[in-house]
């Protein structure tokens, strides 16, 4: 009976893991959204540098973000698959726990 107890606990301590990795899986970092525009910057009254500088720094948002949505994508696999093994060893440990009942 004893054992039984045991295979319950880690079946419920699976569960509740299936259940915070399913959640950490919805969770998106958000969009860095810069307030400079091109289209709406005037640049008759700046220099060479100050264009390059803002050009690069334009860039660095855009590749900053494109690292983001990567680091969404990779944590969201990451947690589902984590979510899956964790649903597979809650059902082991609840079969195991029925096996040990009879």
């Amino acid at each position: 009976m004893l054992i039984t107890i045991i295979w319950l606990v880690f079946a419920n301590y699976f569960a509740l893991l299936v259940i915070f990795h399913f959640r950490q899986a919805k969770i998106n970092y958000p969009k860095f959204e810069p307030g400079i525009d091109n289209k709406t910057t005037d640049v008759s009254c700046m220099n060479a540098t100050e264009m390059t500088n803002e050009t690069n720094l334009v860039k660095f948002f855009s590749e900053f973000n494109k690292y983001v949505e990567n680091n969404n994508s990779n944590n969201r696999k990451a947690h589902m698959y984590a979510g899956l093994s964790y649903i597979v060893s809650a059902s082991v440990s609840f079969f195991s726990a029925y096996l040990s009942l009879s």
